[in-house]
């Protein structure tokens, strides 16, 4: 038949970012599994690594972003500091006060939490630790009236709230950083591609000798998914150069020869979200 679809290649497979890589290999694996991956006849085992590797890539993309991760979280741990700075300060100030109820509450508050003051310079895990040992005593009930005598009690809710969201981000980074000795992603992705070939082939060779209209229809959705991947990368390309021609022309700086450098995730550093030192 001469009006026959025929499949498209996947042709931003080697520029496109890990994002945009994983968006496609994840659809078509969807697609695959909705038309009926038996009915496509792909060599034993083909389809099955390639959703085990769909996986790997997904887990891959959680590790590149540990680095990002390790910014937040060192965010979160100044802003700590400086507000336990202000606790311990106002405490050691109000030692000093004239007013005897003050004064007594700053040198019981002093008493109890003199072996705390430390922890700003602690490493990461510990310092979560001994903060939340710290806010654990600062709950009891004489040490609260102490507190609330002191007019603290908005500043150690502000600690609290800056505890939690530290040992959330410290968790989930740990939890990213587990992943580091995956598969690095662009061998894993050249590995993916040899798959694909495969998986198309079969694909291709179906249409010419057993069409249907199931497998048009099919052809037809994997070539939008090219299509659609595509336009998004080009007007990705698209808004990078201006945002790069923009910053050359206020710096009164020139290109730095590097030609069409991708983007974000599109080249990543083989170390890239490997685990830094719990500081």
């Amino acid at each position: 038949m001469d009006d026959k679809i025929l499949l498209k290649t996947f042709a931003i497979a080697k520029k496109c970012n890990n994002s945009e890589y994983s968006f496609v290999v994840s659809s078509l694996t969807n697609q695959f599994v909705a038309h009926g991956v038996e009915s496509l006849k792909f060599p034993e085992g083909v389809f099955e690594k390639f959703q085990a590797d769909v996986t790997k890539l997904k887990d891959l993309l959680l590790l590149s972003r540990s680095a990002s991760e390790s910014v937040k979280l060192d965010a979160v741990g100044e802003e700590l500091n400086r507000m336990l700075t202000i606790l311990f300060g106002v405490i050691r100030l109000e030692m000093k006060s004239v007013i005897v109820s003050k004064a007594q509450a700053a040198m019981e508050l002093n008493n109890v939490l003199k072996s705390y003051y430390g922890i700003r310079k602690s490493p990461r895990r510990q310092k979560l630790a001994q903060v939340e040992s710290m806010l654990y005593d600062l709950a009891k009930e004489d040490l609260d009236a102490y507190v609330q005598t002191l007019g603290l009690a908005d500043d150690v809710e502000t600690i609290t709230l800056k505890t939690a969201q530290y040992s959330v981000l410290l968790n989930t980074r740990a939890q990213i950083q587990m992943q580091k000795s995956l598969t690095k992603t662009w061998a894993l992705r050249e590995e993916m591609d040899e798959l694909l070939d495969t998986m198309f082939t079969c694909i291709r060779y179906a249409n010419l000798t057993n069409p249907s209209e199931e497998l048009t229809s099919l052809i037809l959705s994997i070539n939008k998914l090219f299509g659609d991947a595509e336009t998004e990368y080009n007007q990705r390309m698209a808004q990078q150069g201006k945002k790069e021609e923009s910053e050359s022309t206020e710096e009164g700086g020139e290109s730095d020869g590097e030609g069409d450098k991708p983007a974000g995730d599109e080249m990543p550093n083989e170390e890239q979200g490997a685990a830094d030192a719990e500081q």
